[in-house]
């Protein structure tokens, strides 16, 4: 008769001798230096220690992750946080997109409220720059709190549950959003576009408005990797840059050098090397659309580059703080 204290499961095959001697040859400043490049990488799992024998981690629980289990996690975030944005964020900007197509559509009619319907080409440039300014709000929405939230809440101690490479999922993160938030502005641009038929350029409004909405991302990005409040400061740092960038050419010289930390800056100086010699014959937006295409080229990669220093900083920095 079997003894009833006798654990009845299978016994797991379990070498003690051999598990010590690899722990023998895991030299702990070996282990201490694997830890530190993970960290840097952004990994959450720790990859093998440049000391460690081949197989070091058979039959060990905290192995590091294979590359298609990485994959796999990355797509169960994926759909968490597609349905966390459409409910935190997409809902939001969606109604803030139908409000902005009864603005424009309410300032057609009633002139913004002087009398009259407006012009076609000055609802074109009033179209891009509306939308342009959607692009940035969406940005601001899309990407704040995205790393800074989690942090204050605690949720980044979930990732520990299924592992991935840290700076992958908040790119991801990043990702996501932005593709549901150009999916609304894009629509926001088509019900405008059948509303007001042969006034609102759908290609040029939606690029326009693509690209502003990646300097504002981008910049709130950078911010949420260092700071709470990341949306405000962005939308506080870009507004800030307007009068900087008045008063250097307006001639202030302690404004000169300053305006280059602004995307601002490098907008409008290009602007300027390809606009037109006479602005005062320029009565359409086609007529200057190498010179706008330049400038919003420009605030694009400056939030790219914003996107890259936020990589850097999350390679660095704790998830914990």
């Amino acid at each position: 008769m079997n003894d009833p204290r006798q654990d009845p499961r299978p016994e797991r095959p379990y070498d003690e001798r051999r598990y010590d001697e690899r722990l023998d040859d895991v030299r702990a400043p070996d282990w201490a230096d694997a830890v530190a490049a993970s960290a840097q990488s952004g990994a959450l799992v720790p990859a093998a220690p440049a000391g460690a024998p081949a197989g070091a981690f058979e039959d060990d629980d905290d192995a590091p992750l294979a590359p298609e289990d990485v994959r796999g996690n990355l797509r169960r975030y994926a759909r968490y946080q597609w349905r966390d944005y459409w409910q935190r964020r997409g809902f939001w900007l969606a109604g803030a997109a139908l409000f902005g197509v009864w603005l424009l559509t309410w300032i057609a009619a009633n002139r913004g409220g002087r009398g009259g319907p407006v012009g076609a080409a000055e609802m074109t440039a009033l179209s891009h720059v509306l939308f342009a300014l959607g692009g940035v709000a969406a940005g601001l929405i899309g990407a704040g709190g995205l790393v800074a939230r989690e942090r204050e809440r605690g949720l980044q101690r979930f990732l520990f549950a299924k592992p991935v490479p840290i700076v992958r999922y908040y790119l991801q993160g990043l990702a996501v959003n932005g593709v549901g938030s150009l999916l609304v502005l894009l629509a926001a641009v088509l019900v405008a576009a059948l509303v007001l038929p042969g006034v609102i350029p759908v290609a040029t409004v939606f690029a326009g408005a693509a690209l502003a909405y990646v300097l504002a991302s981008g910049l709130t990005f950078l911010i949420s990797t260092l700071l709470r409040w990341d949306a405000p400061i962005a939308a506080a740092w870009l507004a800030a840059g307007v009068p900087l960038t008045a008063a250097a050419y307006n001639g202030f010289w302690w404004a000169q050098p300053l305006r280059w930390l602004f995307p601002h800056g490098p907008a409008v100086a290009v602007f300027e090397a390809l606009r037109p010699a006479n602005m005062g014959d320029v009565n359409s937006v086609a007529q200057i659309l190498t010179p706008l295409t330049g400038a919003a080229l420009v605030g694009a990669a400056y939030g790219l580059a914003c996107v890259a220093a936020g990589v850097a900083v999350l390679r660095r920095r704790s998830i914990q703080t």
